[in-house]
């Protein structure tokens, strides 16, 4: 498995840039131009990525099955889990001028596909990368499909066992796939911040030897700016312009203040991050005279008499010989005065 790779123009991976994935999902709320909207305004907030989903409901969800089930989704949007999946299919038709328009826009188009058919569109669409849900971890057939399609793959992980992600990782991989970044995820929406478990984002990232993120479903951006401090490559996070627009992503998404500061966050947290080499920084050297402590002349010193420890005091700057040699100094002949508080260098002995 490759620990870097482009997606689209975009290096991803170990050591890069995280990608920042704004997940519109269902927010477009049936309307094109709304869609076009979330687009401009996910790039104006610092996405790198739009992502949408594709999926018709009939081949998503058995609405007799959900009948007789009165808790999770069911109880949460008080709606048949049928209906809300049908309100918030993206129409097909209307997926290439999505793609064109995201790809004038300068950012790059993904779409969650969660049927062969789908798969198939968004790859003719040109799709830079294929982004596989949770709930399909567990599905080889798609996994297989979707690996034959030679494209980078993010695989949500939420909801699942280590057996379970071994297992889906074992599909990808005998089917080709060499680029793949696996996404600790919580599904629920929201999420609690007792139950993220970002320590295992990171072993299944070293377990399967493959680059590592978070779709984070918890309010605000804590979890991200963790995440990424933790060598998280890919952040992905729900998107809207009004959390009190009706829907059931809506209440949990970022809205574009939310983004935009954690795009902010994101990118200062990388800055500070560093290459991990301990040196001095160009803005310390400064203050590391100032801060720093030297040997000077604690009384007039004459040339020819030897140096005791009470003929030196030791305080800032760092204008002469530094402390840590102290003992090298004490006992040695002065070869010129040092008057009182004159620093002394090498030069007096």
């Amino acid at each position: 498995m490759k620990k870097q790779f482009k997606i689209g123009k975009r290096l991803v991976g170990e050591g890069c840039p995280a990608l920042l994935i704004a997940e519109i999902g269902s927010n477009f709320d049936r309307d094109l131009d709304r869609a076009y909207r979330l687009t401009d305004l996910a790039v104006e907030c610092g996405a790198d990525v739009v992502k949408f989903q594709t999926f018709l409901a009939e081949r998503l969800v058995n609405a007799q099955a959900f009948r007789g089930i009165k808790e999770g989704y069911q109880a949460q949007w008080e709606r048949d889990v049928f209906s809300v999946y049908q309100d918030a299919v993206f129409p097909r038709k209307w997926h290439e001028k999505l793609a064109r328009y995201c790809e004038k826009a300068g950012t790059i188009f993904m779409s969650s596909a969660y049927d062969f058919p789908g798969v198939d569109l968004t790859v003719d669409l040109g799709v830079k990368a294929l982004k596989i849900g949770s709930g399909d971890l567990t599905w080889p057939e798609m996994l297989h499909y979707q690996a034959g399609k030679n494209l980078p793959i993010l695989l949500a992980t939420g909801a699942a066992t280590l057996a379970e992600v071994d297992q889906g990782v074992r599909v990808l991989k005998n089917a080709g796939c060499e680029r793949l970044i696996l996404l600790q995820c919580v599904t629920n929406y929201p999420a609690g911040f007792d139950h993220v478990n970002l320590r295992a984002m990171v072993n299944m990232g070293r377990m399967f030897g493959v680059p590592y993120g978070f779709s984070d479903h918890t309010p605000g951006h804590t979890v991200a700016l963790a995440s990424v401090a933790l060598g998280g490559c890919v952040v992905e996070k729900h998107f809207t312009d009004d959390k009190s627009r009706p829907g059931p992503d809506h209440p949990f998404a970022m809205d574009a203040s939310d983004f935009k500061a954690m795009v902010k966050a994101v990118r200062e947290l990388e800055k500070a991050m560093g290459d991990g080499v301990k040196q001095v920084s160009p803005e310390e050297r400064e203050t590391r005279i100032v801060m720093r402590r030297s040997l000077f002349a604690a009384r007039d010193l004459k040339a020819g008499q030897k140096v005791r420890r009470r003929d030196l005091v030791i305080l800032r700057p760092q204008h002469g010989i530094m402390p840590d040699q102290l003992e090298n100094v004490l006992g040695r002949t002065l070869v010129k005065d040092a008057p009182k508080l004159t620093p002394l260098t090498w030069d007096h002995f």
